[in-house]
């Protein structure tokens, strides 16, 4: 029994695909991991309250990123 015509354009789309995916890892680029350093904070806050009796909430949140290298970010 032979494969129908479909199958077989899966199968070679599927190949292809493989390829193209390990041509691109294969890559290796000089650019480090972080070039630079980096940072973000997030400052969040609200109130809620029923029958006169409020209440407030805050949260402040961040991260930093610093270069070790060319391989490693911390």
């Amino acid at each position: 029994m032979r494969p129908s015509r479909q199958v077989l354009n899966y199968c070679a789309s599927g190949i292809a695909t493989l390829m193209i995916s390990a041509g691109a890892v294969a890559q290796t680029t000089e650019s480090p991991a972080v070039s630079a350093v980096n940072g973000k904070l997030s400052l969040e806050g609200g109130a809620a309250g029923t029958k006169g009796v409020s209440a407030g909430a805050g949260l402040a949140s961040g991260s930093l990123s610093v270069p070790l290298g060319t391989s490693f970010g911390l």
